[in-house]
Formats: C-alpha cells, structure tokens, sequence
C-alpha cells in the first residue's frame, strides 16, 4: 500500500499542470504590470505559476507583449532572475513557441539550448552543468528521440558513438509526503536510440533508492512496461523521461498561487487529491446542498497534528468522512516563526460540491496559519 499511494503521488505530480485547480486570471492586480508598447511584466515562482510580486516566492520576471486576439504571447521574450540576470530568452508566434530557447544560471553560464516549431519540440537540445560543461545532447526528428552525447557529473562520457548507458534524474519539486527527492531513469542507449530494459526509481536521502517499475524498448520504440505499483496499471503505459520538464509552459496556464508556503509547495492541491479521493465512492449525502466549511488542525513543530475540530452544523457522514480522512494525512507543512517551527493552529477552508454527473470533489482548499507563516 505504501508503494501504491508513492507511484499514485508521482503519476499525480507529472500530472500537476493539467489538473490543479487553482484560480485563473489575466488581470489580477499584483501578479502583473503593463509596461510600455504592449510589453507585460508577469511575475512567477520556481514552477512559472504567477504569485504577487511582492510575494517571497517569486522567482522569476518575464517581459513580454500580451496580445489575447493573437493567441497570448507573442514576440520575442525574457525571462529575469530576481537580481536581473538573464535567465531564459525565446520567442513565440501567435501564442506559441518558435525558434530557439536559451536558459542561463545565475551566474551566466548556459543552462539550455533547445528549439521549437509551431510548439513543437525539434532539432538538437543542449543541455549543460553549472560549469557550462555540455550534460547531454538529444535531438528530435522523424518522431522520436535520438540521444547523441552524455556526460557524467564526473566528467566521464558515457554515451559515445550513439551507444551507452544513459541517466536522467529529475529532482522532485515542491511538497512530497513520502520524503523521495528525486526520480531517476536509467538504460541502454543504442544508434542514439532507447534499446532494451529501462528502470524507473524514487531517490531518498543518502540517495537511497527504491525502483518502482521496468520498461522495454525496441530501437526507440516504447514497447511495454512493468511497474510494481498501483496493481491494475496498464503494461501500456510509459513514464520514462530522458530530459527535463519544460515547467516554463506553466507561464501560458495563467494560474496564480497566493503566497502561503503551503500554495507556494502544492500543499493544497495535495490535501484536495486526499479529500476527493475518500468522496469517490461516496454516492449521496442525504438532500445534499454545497457545504462550505473550515476546519481547524491543531500542529506540533513537527507537522504533526495533535487535534482536528470540525463544525458540528455539517451533515454527519459529511463531518465523519471528512475528519477520518484528515487525521489519516500523516504530515502538513510546518508553521515558521523566527527562523524555527512552532506549534501552530491551521484554519482549513473547504467546500464541497457536486459536478453535473453527480460526484461529490472538493474545490481547492484554502489554509491560514493563525500564529507562524
């Protein structure tokens, strides 16, 4: 069960772009500024989603011409870290990327090199270490992923003549219950092409890992998969990645976080995931009507909590199933004071509602800290 709630978190995390429901706006005060000539400024956190500019987790600033009748983006952009070095630099063509995307570490070295067409990924990716060393190199073409050059973090070639072993890792971003800290694929590469078994795994601490499911290819060619969890999951379906997620899409969502550690860290959107899922089954709450409600969770420094109060004015299975599910979340987000964490109260916001083919879902939880941040 422990495995199956782990590969159930990662599906859910690859996921997190097309299902979060967060709010949405082009307009609200304090995530954008108009500038000159029809340029924006648009501020975002680490995962491009707009956060007020004020707000301690911005990371980034694009500036860019908005035009809505012309598909959203559109021209040549830049993107700035917050001390204004230049941190991505690209162009899009009536709401789409087109032509070369160029990122940069804070320090000036490249970062990436990659190309689009009409938003489609083609031509050769150069991806590169802090050092500006080249990482990997792959190029898409006729359909499929060619993976010319690799190079250790030792420097040592390992992918050389279109043949080798290859090694992704993508570090886990944001608030994960299960403590990995990454996810890795590995295999064999040959004719710059995937070939034969790939492995899946969670990385921990001490880079501990646990492998979670294998899958094979035929000359670049996905031909089935064999994952150990959830039971049931199609031998079809393929999670390997041999190059990172291009999270500075997320920019064109338009999807604001407030600025609470807990938005800022997915934390919400994970309790929502926990909540909806314990109401699925669920047919009926008696003459049901849409419950709005808060909760208060009492938290230790540990975020542990110590005792979960619920409105006694709520349907009873209402209040049951939803104060069984809550106590059965074995972690939340410590509460910050003074550079340490403290006890705390958290005031949850809930609502319940039923969509039109009658499922009982939670919108996107709301939490305040009444003492910490």
């Amino acid at each position: 069960i422990k495995f199956m709630k782990k590969l159930f978190l990662f599906i859910v995390l690859v996921c997190f772009i097309s299902h979060l429901s967060a709010q949405t706006t082009i307009n609200s005060d304090g995530y954008l500024k108009k500038s000159i000539d029809g340029y924006f400024h648009f501020f975002y956190d680490q995962q491009y989603y707009l956060v007020d500019e004020n707000c301690e987790y911005r990371n980034y600033t694009r500036v860019v011409k908005y035009e809505k009748e012309k598909g959203g983006f559109n021209g040549f952009f830049t993107d700035y870290y917050n001390n204004g070095s230049v941190f991505l630099t690209g162009n899009f063509n009536a709401g789409k990327k087109d032509g070369n995307f160029k990122a940069f570490y804070p320090s000036g070295k490249p970062k990436y090199s990659i190309n689009f067409k009409n938003d489609i990924q083609t031509g050769v990716w150069d991806y590169y270490y802090p050092s500006g060393n080249l990482w990997y190199q792959i190029e898409f073409k006729n359909n499929k992923i060619y993976i010319k050059n690799y190079i250790n973090d030792k420097g040592i070639s390992q992918i050389s003549n279109g043949k080798g072993k290859y090694s992704y890792k993508e570090e886990a971003i944001g608030f994960n219950q299960y403590g990995y800290q990454a996810v890795v694929y590995r295999g064999k590469v040959k004719n710059e092409l995937l070939q034969g078994l790939w492995q899946t795994s969670f990385v921990y601490n001490a880079n501990h890992e646990d492998l979670i499911g294998t899958e094979f290819f035929a000359d670049g060619e996905f031909k089935e998969s064999y994952y150990f969890f959830p039971e049931g999951l199609s031998n079809k379906a393929s999670l390997i990645k041999v190059y990172p997620t291009f999270i500075e899409d997320n920019a064109s969502l338009f999807i604001y976080k407030n600025c609470t550690i807990d938005d800022n860290q997915g934390y919400n959107y994970y309790l929502q995931s926990e909540l909806n899922k314990a109401f699925s089954t669920v047919i009926s709450i008696g003459n049901f009507m849409p419950q709005a409600f808060s909760v208060k969770v009492e938290i230790n420094g540990k975020g542990i909590a110590q005792k979960i109060t619920l409105p006694n004015d709520i349907p009873e299975q209402l209040k049951s199933i939803t104060k069984r599910t809550l106590e059965n979340v074995n972690y939340w987000i410590p509460s910050f004071k003074d550079q340490k964490t403290i006890s705390d109260t958290l005031n949850v916001k809930l609502e319940l509602n039923l969509d039109e083919n009658g499922q009982l879902y939670f919108l996107y939880p709301a939490i305040s800290r009444e003492n910490g941040r």
